[in-house]
């Protein structure tokens, strides 16, 4: 069995001080790691994945490696996106980015640095 999509709700999330950790009960998704609201490291993505609207920020090399990754799907809410984010995301064609975002050439900028020149963007009703 593979995993093809994932969608988080509160339900899967669980804090302790001040990280918050996504309980992922999915085989084959091993988590991620939030502080703050934002989203610092992943473990382990599926080939498509839908972040949850209360992420407000992308850490620095969050999805670096994530080689299964095709697809993803930024919250709405997200403010800020740091350098790096798919790094060695060889697979990665499509990521569909928050309206505020479709003509903002830094942001766009960083999200296609990694390693692959195929990526696509999608506004979010245009999927």
């Amino acid at each position: 069995m593979s995993i093809e999509s994932i969608q988080l709700d509160n339900s899967q999330i669980e804090q302790r001080n001040d990280v918050i950790f996504l309980k992922l009960k999915l085989q084959g998704v091993l988590g991620a790691v939030i502080k703050d609201a934002t989203l610092v490291d992943v473990y382990y993505a599926p080939p498509i994945l839908y972040l949850p609207e209360e992420l407000e920020s992308l850490g620095t090399s969050c999805f670096s490696g994530q080689t299964d990754l095709k697809e993803i799907r930024l919250p709405s809410n997200l403010k800020e996106i740091d350098k790096l984010v798919f790094t060695n995301c060889p697979n990665l064609k499509k990521i569909i980015i928050p309206d505020k975002y479709k003509n903002d050439t830094a942001v766009l900028r960083k999200l296609v640095y990694c390693n692959n020149a195929n990526i696509e963007f999608y506004e979010d009703g245009e999927i």
